[in-house]
């Protein structure tokens, strides 16, 4: 949990970086070809983030699965035990 959450942080710092360094200077007029490069830009960054939350959601689910399968796991280990002692 605390590693996803690392990498989540990790991409929104990344993602911020990245529109720091390409943000062009403010200028007082914004042309038609200023606005569509910009939206190009944010349309990059949402899908960007998009993919990485995607990627996140599906390592916990696949977490999740492994911490049941592991938990099942145990469960029938020590159910073998039980019985092993009980001979």
């Amino acid at each position: 949990d605390e590693a996803l959450a690392a990498l989540a942080a990790s991409f929104v710092m990344r993602d911020s970086q990245v529109l720091q360094k390409q943000q062009p200077v403010a200028s007082t007029r914004s042309s038609d070809g200023d606005m569509l490069e910009l939206c190009k830009q944010l349309n990059k960054e949402i899908a960007a983030r998009t993919q990485h939350e995607t990627e996140i959601n599906r390592l916990n689910e696949r977490l999740d699965l492994e911490r049941k399968m592991a938990e099942a796991r145990i469960t029938e280990l020590r159910e073998e035990l039980r019985r092993c002692k009980k001979r």
